[in-house]
């Protein structure tokens, strides 16, 4: 994200012409100058303009006498100009001033805009900053991700930068909560997607305990509809056993044909109830199996006569065939007078046979039909009498009735329980999902294990290029501990971590290495969500936090007594100057900043190309962030 500090203004209350602190891209902006001279406000004053919600800039000298804070900051293309009336005894008020596309202000005190208010422009830097929307959870409490978090990623602070394992002044923000998911925005400034890993592992485990659900169901399922086949298995032979139903179909082949085996046993018990009144009724059902059968014999014998009639017709036709053969064939015989007359005789006898009609009458057209249909009567009525039959032996035996009343009564109750289970391709569905959701879950952990790697591999290349850790902790391999949001350190031969590197000029280089090393990742992502800007506060504080004073025509203040002091700050910013010549990319539109208040004299940087000196505050140049003048 290109972002940069272009001028900071400051309007007094009781001097009307302002003072204006000018910045450049791709450049170590350095402000120096003795202690107590309002160096380290700057960062307080830039927070204040970017919406803090509270301030935390200096009350005395500096709230006493600004009456307006205000930035020109430069965002991805754009100018933003932004100013804010000084808090008043800690308390902030509403009154802000913005505008767009804008590169200056006037020296006339802003005009606060009452259409705007700091909520909308902080949610509106949330979007610029692409983290609107993100949430983070800890310990079941959601926090949302503002922009201001990502510029903690930018600051490094005196009370940090020799700080024993604190890399992020959480308390600069003054919100308690910013430490404790303070790995969670860490994760989104590198570009991780651990919380994508979050959601998507917790999709996981609904889906693993779903399936553990379902085949608990399944085994349920099959316990009860075991438990009812019993039971109706049961039913079933007492059934069988009472004569109440002759055949059931074998139980747990087909669920469907035993309950129209049950059903008609409740046909059967509730007939047994109503027969009571209808004892005539075996009476009548014989004496329509009496006539049914009449009928059927009285067809039988048709069907007989007719058949003889057709085989007595046959018989004729077959006897006169050797007849007709001689009378046709008589001229080839030798025959005498007598056998000719008995021929001639017979031959008359012949033609009178063949001129008599055989004709046989046919069986009507629905005969088959009508024999069927009284077959099945017949069949219909045995079944229906064989019933009655059952049914009142049942009903002459009071024990074998109640004991059929009291299978009625147990299938009443009897009760199939619902199937739960939502069957075994929905589960091989369910398994298939939870497998690509495996894979990607780990694909994702590995790609956030590669983005630690390469930011580890970033950090280690500046420690192994710095020249001002102590003797005893050069060719160590350095990793970034995320949970713990701090940098480790380990020798090579050993596998346990050093837990305190001694002094804090050994601190203030890791501290270095480190943010240098996180932008430099940062930067080769093309991270949207941190801003290539780089605050750094006073590297030479192991070198002169013992020599406070507010002395400020003593520059002798300025420079480091111990020649292995000065070498090791030197080495600090030939560090940074490194940095700076590896990120900068002059063919592109990308810019990098960094601001950097310092203790020590400018004679210290003169030689590195990318650091140049904004602003000395001492007597003889630029007095202070308040000018004496102001604050008398």
């Amino acid at each position: 994200m290109n972002f940069y500090i272009k001028k900071l203004k400051l309007w007094f209350k009781t001097h009307r012409q302002p003072i204006t602190y000018e910045f450049e891209p791709d450049k170590v902006n350095v402000i120096t100058g003795n202690s107590s001279t309002g160096k380290s406000s700057i960062l307080r004053i830039i927070d204040y303009c970017l919406f803090s919600p509270e301030s935390s800039i200096v009350e005395d000298v500096i709230n006493q006498n600004v009456q307006w804070y205000g930035l020109i900051f430069h965002l991805d293309g754009h100018d933003y100009a932004v100013a804010r009336t000084a808090p008043f005894s800690g308390t902030i008020t509403k009154e802000i001033y913005w505008k767009e596309d804008c590169d200056d202000f006037s020296d006339a005190y802003p005009v606060p805009d009452s259409n705007i208010s700091r909520i909308e422009l902080e949610q509106w830097m949330d979007e610029k900053f692409h983290v609107s929307g993100i949430e983070v959870e800890d310990k079941k409490k959601t926090y949302k991700i503002h922009f201001r978090h990502m510029m903690m990623l930018s600051y490094l602070t005196e009370d940090i930068i020799a700080t024993l394992n604190t890399y992020f002044d959480t308390n600069f923000f003054g919100e308690r909560e910013y430490f404790r998911y303070l790995p969670n925005i860490l994760q989104v400034g590198l570009g991780m997607d651990a919380f994508s890993v979050k959601d998507l592992e917790h999709t996981k485990e609904t889906l693993i305990n779903k399936i553990k659900r379902e085949e608990t169901k399944k085994k349920k399922d099959i316990e009860n509809e075991k438990k009812y086949l019993q039971k109706l298995s049961a039913i079933v032979e007492e059934a069988k056993s009472l004569g109440v139903i002759t055949s059931v179909p074998e139980v747990g082949k087909e669920v469907e044909t035993v309950f129209d085996g049950i059903g008609r046993l409740r046909n059967e018990v509730n007939r047994i109830k109503r027969e009571r009144t209808r004892l005539g009724e075996i009476d009548s059902r014989y004496v329509e199996l009496h006539d049914i059968r009449k009928q059927i014999r009285d067809l039988n014998s048709l069907r007989r006569e007719y058949s003889r009639s057709c085989k007595y017709a046959q018989t004729v036709k077959e006897s006169i065939t050797p007849m007709e053969f001689l009378i046709n064939n008589l001229d080839v015989h030798i025959l005498s007078d007598e056998t000719v007359m008995l021929y001639k005789s017979l031959e008359k006898a012949f033609r009178d046979i063949e001129n008599i009609n055989f004709k046989v009458d046919e069986l009507p057209s629905d005969f088959q039909k009508r024999y069927v249909t009284l077959q099945q009567q017949e069949s219909n009525i045995l079944k229906r009498i064989e019933c009655l039959e059952n049914s009142y032996k049942i009903m002459l035996n009071p024990e074998v009735l109640m004991a059929a009343f009291e299978l009625d009564a147990r299938l009443k109750v009897l009760e199939r329980k619902p199937a739960t289970y939502v069957g075994d391709i929905k589960v091989a569905c369910t398994k298939d999902d939870l497998k690509e959701l495996s894979c990607q879950i780990e694909n994702l952990k590995n790609q956030n294990d590669l983005a630690i790697k390469e930011l580890n591999l970033n950090i280690q290349t500046y420690y192994d290029i710095q020249d001002g850790m102590s003797d005893s902790y050069r060719n160590c391999d350095v990793s970034f501990d995320l949970d713990n949001a701090t940098l480790r350190v380990r020798k090579k031969e050993e596998y346990a971590y050093i837990r305190n590197v001694g002094s804090k000029s050994n601190y203030m280089f890791l501290h270095l290495c480190f943010f240098l090393g996180l932008h430099e990742f940062i930067s080769s992502r093309k991270n949207k969500r941190v801003p290539n800007f780089l605050f750094i506060d006073q590297p030479s504080i192991p070198y002169f936090g013992h020599r406070e004073s507010n002395v400020l025509s003593n520059n002798k203040d300025m420079y480091v007594s111990s020649k292995d002091d000065e070498s090791k700050l030197k080495a600090a910013f030939k560090l940074i100057d490194n940095f700076m010549s590896q990120n900068i990319n002059k063919d592109k539109d990308e810019h990098f900043q960094i601001i950097m208040v310092e203790h020590a004299d400018p004679e210290y940087w003169k030689d590195l190309p990318y650091f140049v000196t904004r602003y000395v505050f001492t007597e003889d140049k630029d007095y202070g962030l308040i000018p004496k003048y102001i604050a008398q």
